[in-house]
């Protein structure tokens, strides 16, 4: 019993031994394995942090750009608006000066015929049609602005034309006839610096009216059509 006893006891302590080398083996692996754990929980907690400045990089500089995309775009808008009122005042300048002429002792002497400024009348109200949708597309789109301008510009130059032209048409009729028409054109000078005087306000341009104008020139051409005194050869 006493040797069978031993023999236990050493075969225990075999094992005792046996599996005391196995657990420091299971140790060192999971101490290991700990540190493993601890260098990758770094480098995500490394690459987390990379990742958060990197975002907020990224997003102040998109906020850069949108900041400089906005005000390059305010600069675009004042730049349109400043070569609209540009070209407001320069129209203005042209009627001004056709009805500066009717006051010229030189212009006494010009002389028109009805069919011509009945042309230059209708060429004027195509024009205006051409303007107000020219305007409509700026108030929806202000990148719109060139065919304003050269919509603007046009219309100055047919009524100032007009203005001209019928002064000139005045000269050859009788005096009352005469008056009648002069005052008409000087009438429609003063309607169309009316109107371009709203149009050169931002706080007007939308509410533009343009009847008084386009009755005006639907006056002139109508007495131009009608009124066979008016039907001169120009001299």
């Amino acid at each position: 019993s006493s040797e069978e006893l031993s023999l236990q006891l050493s075969t225990v302590e075999s094992e005792k031994v046996e599996l005391a080398g196995s657990l420091l083996k299971k140790e060192e692996e999971l101490a290991g394995l700990g540190e493993e754990l601890e260098r990758v929980q770094s480098s995500l907690a490394s690459e987390r942090e990379s990742g958060v400045k990197t975002a907020e990089a990224l997003q102040n500089q998109l906020n850069e750009k949108e900041s400089r995309e906005q005000a390059l775009e305010s600069q675009l808008v004042a730049a349109r608006w400043s070569t609209l009122q540009g070209a407001v005042e320069e129209a203005e300048r042209i009627v001004q000066d056709s009805l500066a002429q009717l006051d010229d002792p030189a212009h006494i002497s010009c002389t028109s015929s009805a069919d011509y400024l009945a042309s230059r009348c209708q060429a004027s109200l195509d024009c205006m049609d051409r303007l107000h949708s020219a305007r409509d597309s700026y108030l929806a789109d202000n990148t719109g602005v060139s065919e304003l301008v050269r919509a603007v510009t046009h219309l100055a130059h047919l009524v100032g034309d007009t203005i001209v032209q019928g002064s000139a048409t005045s000269h050859m009729v009788p005096v009352e006839q005469a008056d009648a028409l002069s005052d008409s054109v000087k009438a429609c000078g003063a309607e169309a610096l009316a109107l371009l005087g709203q149009m050169k306000e931002q706080e007007s341009l939308a509410t533009a009216d343009s009847a008084t104008l386009r009755a005006a020139l639907e006056g002139i051409l109508a007495t131009a059509e009608v009124s066979p005194v008016f039907m001169v050869i120009p001299v």
